[in-house]
C-alpha cells in the first residue's frame, strides 16, 4: 500500500462550486479569482490493491444499476476508490487537455496557473491513470491542446511528460522515469 495515507474525506477550496458545464453535465468552477499554486482539492477514500480494485470492478458489472467506481492511480499496485460522486463535490471535477488543475503530491490538486472567476476547475485525467482500457471521448475545447480521445496510455506521450513536468500521480511519474530510461 502507499507509504502515505489520504485524508479522511475529501475537501474542495471554498471558492469553488458546482455548475453546469459545457464539458459534461456539472462542472466544478472558480467562484472567486484562485492565483497559481493554491491547493483546490485534496482527494480522501479508501486504499485498495490491483486485486481488491478487480473484484470491485467485478461486483460492480454485476449489479443491474452498474454503480461507477472512481479510482486514482497512487502507486504501482495501489488505488484510492474515491467516494460516490453524491458525497463529494470534489467527484464533479472534469477532465480538460489545457487544465487549470495539476497534482501536488497523490492526493492534491493545486492551480496550474491564476484562475479566473468564473473557469472551470478541471484536470487532465492522463496524470492519474494509467489503465489500457480507459478510453474516453474528450470535449473539453482546449483550441490547441484538445487530444479528441483521453486514454489511460496518454501517460506515455513526451509531449504531456513536457507540459506537466513532475505534476502527475507519484505512480505515473515512477512510470514516466522507467520509461526515460
Amino acid at each position: 500500500m502507499a507509504s502515505i495515507p489520504p485524508p479522511p474525506g475529501a475537501w474542495l477550496h471554498p471558492d469553488a462550486e458546482v455548475r453546469r458545464s459545457a464539458i459534461a453535465g456539472s462542472g466544478l468552477f472558480a467562484r472567486a479569482p484562485i492565483p497559481a499554486g493554491t491547493v483546490v482539492a485534496r482527494f480522501g477514500g479508501r486504499l485498495v490493491t490491483d486485486a481488491e480494485l478487480r473484484e470491485l470492478f467485478a461486483e460492480a458489472a454485476d449489479r443491474p444499476d452498474r454503480p461507477y467506481i472512481d479510482t486514482i492511480a497512487v502507486t504501482e499496485s495501489t488505488h484510492l476508490v474515491l467516494p460516490p460522486r453524491g458525497e463529494r463535490s470534489i467527484g464533479y471535477g472534469n477532465h480538460g487537455c489545457d487544465p487549470t488543475l495539476w497534482w501536488d503530491g497523490p492526493y492534491t490538486l493545486v492551480a496550474r496557473r491564476a484562475i479566473p472567476e468564473g473557469d472551470e476547475l478541471t484536470s487532465d485525467y492522463a496524470t492519474s491513470t494509467w489503465d489500457s482500457g480507459f478510453v474516453m471521448p474528450c470535449s473539453c475545447g482546449a483550441p490547441i491542446e484538445c487530444r479528441g480521445t483521453v486514454t489511460g496510455d496518454d501517460w506515455r506521450r513526451p509531449e504531456l511528460w513536457a507540459r506537466y513536468g513532475d505534476h502527475w500521480t507519484p505512480a505515473l511519474l515512477a512510470r514516466i522515469a522507467a520509461a526515460r530510461r
